[in-house]
């Protein structure tokens, strides 16, 4: 059974309410993670109950990579899905890479046929994991060379997942090899 607190903002506390997203997120195949981590089944704090606070392990030779997120085109955005007595979300990432290369063009073509976990931080510093072991992630982007007063040339994209629970992650995000 739930324990219910106050549903309201965080006044006083000195935290920002500024929408958007850090400029860098992670992300990592779910065929590169050796053990999935999951928040704890009964934790001492009701709050604590989706959050992860332990690091996913990475198979060796492999870590999370940084993904860029342009801050003026970058959100999240956490949708309910089904009826009344429906539940989980359609979680979407936004996101504008700027530039072209032969090492962006590769992450495009390879990363269209390859399922995710993406660890992507609000402004203040909030990590929500998008997608987990049973409901992975993609990631779809599209090339424009934009007009010449437009953006920029660039890769838009959006992560997209479908899963039961909005979860925080709250441990070191693996961006070294694991051994």
């Amino acid at each position: 059974m739930a324990t219910y607190g106050d549903f309201v903002p965080d006044w006083g506390t000195g935290r920002s309410m500024m929408g958007g997203l850090q400029e860098i997120g992670y992300i990592c195949s779910v065929a590169d993670i050796a053990t999935f981590k999951v928040p704890a089944t009964n934790p001492t704090n009701p709050e604590d109950k989706y959050s992860i606070v332990e690091p996913h392990v990475c198979k060796t030779g492999k870590k999370f990579s940084k993904v860029y997120v342009s801050k003026e085109k970058g959100s999240l955005s956490y949708k309910h899905l089904g009826n009344l007595d429906g539940g989980g979300y359609e979680v979407t990432v936004e996101l504008f890479i700027p530039g072209d290369s032969k090492k962006q063009t590769y992450m495009a073509n390879e990363t269209q046929f390859d399922r995710f976990i993406a660890l992507i931080p609000d402004k203040e510093g909030i990590i929500n994991q998008i997608g987990t072991e049973n409901n992975p992630a993609v990631l779809q982007v599209d090339y424009s060379t934009q007009v010449v007063t437009g953006d920029g040339k660039g890769y838009m994209g959006k992560i997209v997942t479908y899963q039961p629970w909005k979860l925080i992650y709250e441990a070191a995000v693996p961006l070294t090899l694991a051994t």
